[in-house]
Parts: C-alpha cells; structure tokens; sequence
C-alpha cells in the first residue's frame, strides 16, 4: 500500500481541482466514482462514459438537433393532458 502523501491532501486535490476546465473536472469525477464501484460496474459505466462523449461530440458539431426545455416541457403537459 502507498504511503500517504500529506501534500496530496483531499483538500489540496480538491482546490487543485477546481482549477481545471469542466469537462477536465467531469472526467475526474467519473474516474473517481467508477474507482469505487465494483469491477462489474465499471463495464457499464464505461459504456456510457463513451455514450456521452459521443453524445457531446454531436451536440458541439450541430449534428444533434437541441430542442430547448420549454418545447419539450409543453410537449409533455399536451400528452399528459390527452391522455386524461
């Protein structure tokens, strides 16, 4: 087992942590919560860590069509509302 580095305290990781980009804090979250879980887990998470970025990568390009919250939002009262 490694011996704990006290410069490399949580706190200090975490201001250091701060200081990266969103997306570079994103990524090390997920790292970090994916170190947690059981192995089995991680698979999936996996998964869906590329699923995102492919995701990101179609948004950023404008080959996803966004539709804002207030559209999808009077979408779903009109279903809902159809279907009383």
């Amino acid at each position: 087992m490694l011996k704990p580095n006290p410069s490399f305290s949580p706190a200090r990781l975490a201001r250091e942590a701060h200081r990266l980009k969103p997306r570079e804090r994103a990524s090390l979250a997920l790292r970090l919560l994916a170190s947690l879980e059981p192995e089995s887990e991680r698979d999936v998470e996996d998964a869906w860590e590329k699923e995102i970025a492919r995701r990101v990568r179609e948004m950023e390009s404008g080959k996803a069509k966004m539709v804002p919250w207030s559209a999808i939002r009077r979408k779903l009262i009109s279903i809902e509302r159809r279907a009383r």
